[in-house]
């Protein structure tokens, strides 16, 4: 998750003064070093849980990562500094784009039986943590300035400033009876509060969740799709991968296997697969002209060596 949209889901929740003070004092005004009272915090806390408690999936927490994952027949490939199993099928479309100097989206389309696979590959640079979270989540050009006394709490509630990531990651490790709502708790529960907050802005709501290592995965399904939606960062950038996958499909639990050595991937893997491992890790021309040429080979579409084209040309690489 990346910070606008983040910032966006805390505002829906706590611009309702669920988590601020009053609507004429709100937690985002800098000439008010009381704006945020702990005396109010039982019923703002309740007022909470009775809004998250309509969330679908609200209740999900981390459940232990198989020792072995079930993945089968799927190709090995390195993203963002991971090792990511890529269903090994017939591909028509493989889309590569900037999204921002260094990072890149990658999207991968095919299909099995005539049903429809889509993987999506995602980097971005990190922002920069969040020295003052009740300025962010407050609304209204003024209220979204860093304030002294906003500071001094987030360091008092979270330790220091917080990254997006952790923010990410925590939401899984609470449920809403982790919420006592208890005026003396306020310090330990407004951290767990954001963090649940922040279960609904998932773009597919999850049945499961996974803890791996430092990073993530969830898993959700449809009547007739599966979908498997892993992260993770480092002190440079944060990445992610999304598997959308039929319902019931042979390729297994496909988000347990990112970042993991314990699962083994299919023999033979097609050259416009190692092209695009090898553009993306030494982005230099030649590599770029190699990957578009495999992405012939291979009879991908033409608007997939369009988009590498687009690349050579820009000599952005």
């Amino acid at each position: 998750m990346h910070l606008r949209p983040l910032l966006l889901s805390l505002t829906a929740y706590f611009s309702l003064n669920l988590l601020t003070a009053c609507q004429q004092t709100t937690i985002a005004q800098p000439n008010n070093p009381n704006r945020f009272d702990p005396a109010t915090w039982s019923s703002r806390c309740q007022q909470l849980k009775n809004t998250l408690a309509k969330e679908p999936g609200i209740n999900v927490t981390y459940q232990s990562r198989p020792q072995k994952p079930e993945i089968q027949s799927s190709w090995q490939l390195t993203w963002s500094g991971q090792r990511v199993p890529i269903p090994a099928i017939q591909y028509s479309d493989v889309f590569v784009s900037h999204s921002t100097p260094g990072n890149y989206i990658v999207i991968l389309n095919g299909s099995v039986n005539g049903q429809t696979v889509k993987v999506l590959l995602n980097s971005t640079p990190n922002p920069a943590p969040i020295d003052d979270i009740f300025s962010a989540i407050a609304i209204g050009e003024t209220a979204s300035l860093p304030t002294p006394e906003g500071q001094a709490l987030t360091n008092q509630l979270f330790g220091g400033a917080v990254t997006t990531h952790q923010l990410s990651t925590q939401r899984y490790h609470h449920t809403l009876t982790d919420l006592s709502c208890k005026k003396d708790r306020w310090e330990k529960e407004v951290p767990i509060a954001i963090a649940l907050s922040l279960k609904p802005t998932d773009v597919h709501t999850p049945d499961s969740a996974y803890r791996l290592d430092q990073d993530y995965t969830t898993y959700s399904q449809t009547d007739t799709k599966e979908t498997w939606i892993a992260r993770w960062s480092d002190p440079r950038q944060s990445a992610d991968i999304i598997y959308q996958l039929p319902k019931g499909q042979r390729y297994g639990k496909l988000g347990l296997g990112v970042g993991q050595s314990n699962w083994q991937a299919a023999p033979t893997t097609p050259q416009w697969v190692n092209a695009l491992e090898t553009a993306l890790e030494k982005p230099e021309k030649r590599n770029w002209q190699a990957l578009s040429q495999a992405m012939q080979v291979a009879k991908m579409s033409r608007k997939s060596v369009d988009t590498v084209q687009k690349i050579i040309d820009a000599k952005s690489f």
